[in-house]
């Protein structure tokens, strides 16, 4: 306590680690081109500012981080992250690298920017996690995995399982996937409470899950609901859908229950208002458990 962990980061080697003892140490750490461990001793509590990591000549480097308070953001440039119980007020931003959180807590956004890191793809690994706001993740495979989540943005090769996202009843879409290189595995996820009441026009909101731009999809024993927008003026489009196929190369829907997904007063034959939309071509169908629960809700 009350020495320098950037000083310790500065004359450390690759492969060392860092113990930390209790303390607030109001420090912006910054690690350049080594892989090193800050680890918080047991039961003892620390607390840092921003953490930053770079990496220019892009060799695979790993930043291992557990049980740390952060009180910005933690941010890499082809740089991996190991993250373990670690509580994070600000962001989590991962340029041209792999992450791996597990067990921690995000005050905003996590974002996974690139599927590559000079031509090896990346990976993240997202684990029992609170992200209360957005999850962007475009690393080339991943798996997100019984998290809280309010909305995601997923590209690659993506398996989604056991999550909550909840919108919160705000304006968003739960889980949109994008792309023609992408295929997720939707499957065991809670997915609701993205919805609006505004007389305004918009459109491509209040969606639980869409699928777009010809990525590949399983949707599977998911619980999709309450999208929609409650009130009865303002024209909308691609709106108050449980599921929406945009366009596929291929979309597997299958076990899912969905309801109260709807524009109240909606145009019967507008893109949205259902509680599934997708195209004949390229799309399965099977054993989904459609309930009408409002009356502002299309009957077919």
């Amino acid at each position: 306590p009350g020495q320098s962990i950037q000083a310790a980061v500065d004359s450390a080697s690759s492969g060392d680690t860092i113990r930390i003892s209790e303390g607030v140490y109001s420090q912006n750490v910054s690690i350049s081109a080594k892989y090193i461990n800050l680890i918080v001793q047991p039961g003892e509590s620390v607390q840092v500012n921003n953490i930053t990591a770079t990496n220019p000549n892009a060799v695979a480097r790993v930043i291992y981080l557990k049980n740390l308070r952060i009180q910005g953001d933690v941010s890499g440039t082809s740089n991996d992250f190991n993250i373990h119980s670690c509580n994070i007020t600000g962001d989590v931003n991962v340029d041209q690298g792999s992450l791996t959180i597990i067990k921690s807590t995000v005050g905003a956004n996590i974002s996974i920017n690139h599927p590559n890191r000079t031509s090896v793809p990346t990976h993240a690994q997202i684990l029992q996690t609170t992200i209360p706001e957005k999850l962007t993740c475009k690393a080339g495979t991943s798996i997100i995995g019984y998290n809280s989540i309010r909305y995601a943005h997923i590209e690659g090769n993506s398996q989604i399982v056991g999550n909550h996202f909840d919108g919160r009843s705000l304006f968003g879409i739960g889980i949109d996937v994008n792309g023609s290189q992408t295929y997720a595995r939707i499957h065991n996820n809670r997915i609701h409470s993205y919805v609006v009441n505004t007389k305004a026009n918009f459109d491509s909101k209040c969606i639980g899950i869409r699928i777009k731009d010809n990525a590949k999809a399983d949707i599977t024993n998911n619980l999709v609901y309450d999208c929609f927008d409650s009130h009865g003026q303002g024209a909308e489009t691609k709106a108050g859908i449980g599921i929406f196929v945009e366009s596929t190369r291929g979309t597997t829907i299958l076990g899912n229950a969905l309801w109260s997904c709807y524009v109240r007063d909606g145009i019967v034959n507008a893109t949205g208002h259902r509680l599934v939309w997708a195209p004949f071509a390229n799309v399965v169908f099977k054993n989904n458990f459609l309930w009408r629960r409002s009356n502002f809700q299309h009957v077919d």
